[in-house]
């Protein structure tokens, strides 16, 4: 008369497990070394081609130029700073 109230999922993971009994540290390893495997693939994988809005000859001089104006801030700073000057509050 009335339906049966459990799910189909339940009877084939209970299947699964009484038929396939692993140690539960043994199938986290497994599923650990799956995980980090899939991370390795991501990891290596190559984008398909160049990326919309990318210039590689762009991006080299603005990095080059970025490395001149930090070694100019560095002069600025050793400039300020010298060993004649005396405090404010001194006169």
């Amino acid at each position: 008369m009335f339906p049966c109230l459990r799910l189909p999922l339940d009877d084939a993971l209970l299947g699964i497990a009484v038929l396939s009994p692993q140690d539960p540290e043994a199938w986290l390893a497994q599923e650990e070394a799956r995980y980090a495997a899939g991370l390795e693939a991501v990891r290596n994988r190559s984008p398909p081609g160049q990326p919309i809005g990318f210039d590689a000859k762009a991006q080299a001089e603005d990095a080059a130029a970025k490395g001149e104006e930090e070694d100019d801030e560095e002069m600025e700073d050793e400039e300020d700073i010298t060993d004649d000057d005396a405090p404010a509050d001194r006169f």
